[in-house]
C-alpha cells in the first residue's frame, strides 16, 4: 500500500488495532476565588510621558 492510501484509510486502521494513548480524564472545574474574599487592587503607577523629538536644524538632501 502506498503511504497516501494508508493515510486516507488511517481512521479504519486505528479503529481496528487500537491506539496506545489513554483516553483523557475529566478534571472538573477549578474552585476559583472563595466567595466573600476581597480582590486586591492593582498598584497604580504614574504616567510616563516621553519627551518630544527635537526637529533637525537642516534637512538632508534626497
Amino acid at each position: 500500500m502506498t503511504p497516501s492510501v494508508v493515510q486516507r484509510d488511517f481512521h479504519r486502521i486505528i479503529s481496528e488495532i487500537g491506539t496506545p494513548a489513554r483516553s483523557p480524564k475529566t478534571r472538573g472545574n477549578s474552585i476559583g476565588r472563595v466567595q466573600g474574599q476581597a480582590q486586591t487592587q492593582r498598584t497604580k503607577h504614574p504616567v510616563v510621558k516621553k519627551q518630544s523629538k527635537s526637529t533637525p536644524d537642516k534637512q538632508k538632501a534626497a
